[in-house]
Order: structure tokens, then sequence, then C-alpha cells
């Protein structure tokens, strides 16, 4: 079972999932301010799942404050780096790929095209889940937000998009200390399994991070 741990203050919880230890050295669910870390939390390390047939790996992360005020310009409406009330949380998400990324062809372009479809659907399917879960527990406005960006444009897909782009490599090797390496002017993520056989990807929630475990949970069992 995807297990993390709950802070006994969330407001908002309307079920809790039983309590795991973690690496991490502060938590983003475990105060209502904003805290200002140096460090990033790990609340759900990457774990592999299927949605429609399609293995990916997911992970959720508290990010540090640095990070924050880098994605903050994406989701100005969402994210106010002064006083953010609310948790904010990063879901990176990798799905592995038959074609090595960094090469060009029409077979990879057509990969490429299926892979962005496939996390389009899983960001859709995953923002549904949240949405349900927020209404069952009257959570109001957008307490229980969740968007994900387009990885082929960097722009968020459900939030009014603000001046940055969010870029899910650098994302990624912030997170996850993952190896990226430079193929031109841009920078290619190495997955250490799949090396860059990997298509990154990237969701985003101010949702307390036990309710995206139970979503993904949910989501796990549905797709079995």
């Amino acid at each position: 079972m995807l297990a993390i741990p709950t802070p006994a203050s969330s407001p908002l919880l309307c079920t809790r999932l039983p309590r795991a230890p973690t690496a991490s050295t502060s938590s983003a669910d475990a105060s209502p301010s904003l805290r200002r870390t140096v460090t990033h939390t790990t609340l759900l390390p990457p774990t592999p799942i299927v949605h429609a047939s399609q293995r990916l790996q997911l992970s959720i992360h508290a990010p540090a404050t640095r990070l924050l005020n880098d994605i903050a310009p994406v989701f100005p409406s969402i994210i106010n780096t002064q006083s953010q009330a609310r948790p904010f949380l990063v879901l990176p998400v990798m799905f592995p790929t038959v074609h090595d990324l960094v090469a060009s062809g029409a077979d990879v372009d057509r990969e490429r095209d299926d892979v962005l479809e496939a996390f389009v659907a899983f960001g859709h399917e995953l923002a549904r889940r949240v949405r349900a879960k927020a209404d069952a527990c009257g959570a109001a406005g957008d307490d229980w937000w969740f968007d994900f960006t387009d990885p082929a444009s960097g722009y968020p897909m459900l939030t009014a998009p603000g001046p940055s782009l969010y870029p899910d490599v650098h994302g990624a090797q912030a997170l996850l200390r993952y190896d990226v390496m430079n193929v031109g002017c841009c920078k290619v993520l190495l997955h250490p399994t799949w090396g860059s056989k990997v298509y990154p990807a990237t969701c985003f929630s101010t949702a307390p991070a036990s309710v995206l475990v139970e979503c993904i949970a949910d989501l796990i069992v549905a797709n079995e």
C-alpha cells in the first residue's frame, strides 16, 4: 500500500493513511504557513504504476524554497511566495520509452506524441479524482487545486498560464537527483534504470499529500 506520514493538523483531511517513515527534513503538510527550506522533501518515493496499460513512475515532493520560487511564475494565481498558506507539491511523472528520445525520426516522433497523449489522459484522470475527493471532503475553492504542464510547451493545462514555463528536466533533476546530459542546446534527463529512454512530465497540487496518495491508490486499483 502507498503510505506517507499524515499530519494531525490538516483540517481538510477526510481519511487517513498509515504513517510511514520518510527521509524528509520538513513537510509541506506539517504547517499552514510556508517554511523556508533548503532541501526538498520526498513524500512518496518513485513508485511504478500502470494507467491505461501504460507503465509510468510517479513520486511526490515538497519543493525547497528556491525551486518553489522558480515555479511561482508558472502558476502566479496559485503560488504566493510571501504568504503561501497551502502546501504546494510537485509530482514528477516518468514514462519509459522504446526509443531513445535523444534521437530523431518518424518512429521517435510518433512515440513522443503517443506518450504525451498518455500523460495528458493520466493528468486529467488524476485531476478528476482529486476534485472528486475535494467535493466529498468539502474542500473549498482552490484548497485542493491540481494541474499538470504540457511537456511540449511548459504551459499549465488547466490553469491560466503565467510568464514562465516549467522545465520538466530541471525539476526532475532537482527533486530526484537524476543525471542529465547536454545534447546541443538541450538537457536530456537520464533515468537510473531507463537512461535516456524516458519521457519526463510533471503534475502539481495544493492538496494534502495523503489525499494525493489515496487518489493514486484508487487509480491503481481501477487499472488492475
